[in-house]
């Protein structure tokens, strides 16, 4: 049965998923407000309620969220609780959207985001140009509370700018025009790792659309950057304090270690790290542990942690046969999809900018979306092929 066909109002659907998408680029409870509103909006309906739940992926994920709510409660962990419904909220965003998307609305998707990705862009220059007065070394966060979590979002804007382009989705000028100002707005955030994120994501998915002469040249563009910041370190910010960041990071990771031994099988619920060194003195204060693998142990023990996997392995691998099913006409969305969780994922060994409202709410919709359009284009060819 087609999820897309059990909806009615398919343009109040595409409108609820473009205006929260719209929402996730404005300040953070708006975007907060906004995946509240379209959760509602999907539970009050039986269609969408049933679109946006089931499956034995889904169930393993809403056993996790009561797990890690209720070792939250367990804990006196009350982030760690409202964090659990967000999950749970933003889980059913996902999955709606991929009943929802198919390959045309992804496209108006994209299209909205890397809109949208020039807007905060400009208001990061405006940032850096009011704040850069008094502090020439102030990092612009635009919208959002943190700088990392900016240069998050525009690194989503500057691939799906890619996805654009080698679809032939958009005018050419328009997606790298795209690109260029999301990527001085990066450089405004200071934000260095980013741009290994850039660089992963980028590369993957032109390999595996095998567009080598536009990957040719922006490994000759990564080459001319790593040679000026050879001759010039002064011109990239935060360089100089490449070994401070690294020596807090092995400080924090020690200090979590030593709390995922304390308790090692279902942790403390989402975000428990500030809890853990509120009392203890001359050490960096921050929400997370900058890196997904102790923030997990750390948060959900083993057993929570295997659950995790478990779900993201089933979404890997659904995604895995879409790709392998349209390997002989357009399998372009899914390499699209593996670029960007790869890329993350690296960047999530060091810190963990996907784990805030407006970063996952995005990636909700892409990933589902990204899904949904999948599944859409294999019934299609297979349509055809009957």
């Amino acid at each position: 049965m087609e999820l897309k066909k059990q909806l009615v109002g398919k343009n109040r659907d595409e409108t609820a998923i473009l205006l929260t998408a719209i929402a996730s680029f404005l300040p953070f409870y708006i975007s907060l407000l906004s995946l509240a509103i379209i959760s509602v909006y999907i539970f009050v309906n039986n269609a969408r309620r049933k679109a946006s739940t089931g499956g034995i992926a889904n169930i393993i994920a809403y056993a996790f969220i009561a797990l890690s709510a209720f070792t939250a409660f367990v804990y006196d962990n009350w982030l760690g609780i409202w964090v659990s419904l967000w999950l749970f909220c933003a889980l059913t965003l996902l999955n709606f959207s991929a009943a929802v998307v198919d390959k045309d609305f992804f496209i108006r998707i994209l299209r909205t985001i890397t809109s949208m990705s020039i807007m905060v862009s400009f208001g990061a220059y405006a940032d850096k140009l009011i704040n850069g007065l008094e502090d020439p070394v102030y990092r612009t966060q635009g919208y959002c509370m943190n700088a990392n979590y900016l240069a998050e979002i525009l690194f989503l804007s500057v691939l799906a700018a890619a996805y654009l382009q080698i679809t032939k989705s958009a005018k050419p000028f328009y997606c790298y025009a795209v690109a260029f100002i999301d990527c001085i707005a990066i450089y405004f955030t200071g934000s260095m790792f980013a741009w290994v994120s850039v660089f992963i994501g980028l590369s993957l998915l032109l390999i595996l659309t095998r567009h080598h002469v536009l990957m040719s040249m922006m490994f000759m563009v990564t080459a001319s950057a790593i040679l000026v910041l050879m001759s010039m370190p002064e011109l990239f910010p935060r360089l100089n304090e490449a070994a401070s960041t690294t020596s807090s990071r092995f400080e924090i990771w020690e200090i979590c270690i030593d709390a995922i031994k304390e308790l090692p099988y279902f942790g403390r619920g989402f975000f428990p790290y500030r809890m853990i060194v509120e009392n203890i003195t001359d050490t960096f204060m921050c929400w997370h542990s900058h890196n997904i693998i102790l923030e997990c142990l750390l948060s959900f023990g083993i057993v929570g942690s295997l659950m995790a996997g478990a779900y993201f392995l089933l979404f890997f691998k659904r995604l895995g046969k879409m790709h392998e099913a349209l390997k002989n006409s357009n399998n372009t969305i899914s390499a699209f999809v593996f670029a960007l969780m790869i890329a993350v994922g690296v960047h999530a060994m060091t810190d963990l900018t996907f784990m805030w409202a407006q970063t996952a709410q995005i990636g909700a919709i892409l990933l589902g979306g990204a899904m949904g359009a999948s599944i859409k284009l294999v019934k299609e060819n297979e349509a055809k092929e009957n």
